[in-house]
């Protein structure tokens, strides 16, 4: 799906369309039918009391504006200036920065596993881009 997205993403850019207008485009469009589909088939919906409480709006803001549009909108951009093939390559960069923010930001330990998990994930890339270049 992620492929089919990017893919999608890059038609849409090549049609002139900006990044960030497609972006919030693309979101009004999730809400509309995510929204339904959760009140069908979900737990239903939250109550209005839950956003009153000032840590859950806090908490809806940062995962709207910083985990989800600015990220979508950073992906509609590489798409646009690398192409979805190249991009999506980069997307299996993704372990190896969480296993570095999480020993950085939150102080977990180095461990063997995730120095051999950040190695093959970055030999991988590197195995994968010297293939493609020479194609």
């Amino acid at each position: 799906m992620w492929a089919f997205y990017s893919l999608l993403v890059k038609r849409i850019a090549n049609l002139g369309y900006e990044t960030i207008a497609s972006t919030k485009r693309t979101f009004l469009w999730g809400l509309v039918f995510i929204i339904p589909a959760t009140a069908l088939f979900g737990q239903g919906l939250p109550s209005l009391s839950a956003f009153s409480n000032p840590l859950n709006i806090a908490n809806l803001l940062f995962l709207g504006a910083v985990a989800s549009a600015a990220c979508f909108v950073t992906w509609g951009l590489c798409v646009k200036r690398l192409g979805a093939a190249l991009s999506t390559t980069y997307i299996y960069l993704v372990p190896a920065i969480t296993a570095a923010a999480s020993i950085i930001i939150l102080g977990e330990p180095v461990t063997l596993t995730i120095l051999l998990g950040l190695v093959l994930t970055i030999a991988g890339l590197l195995l994968s881009q010297m293939k493609t270049t020479r194609a």
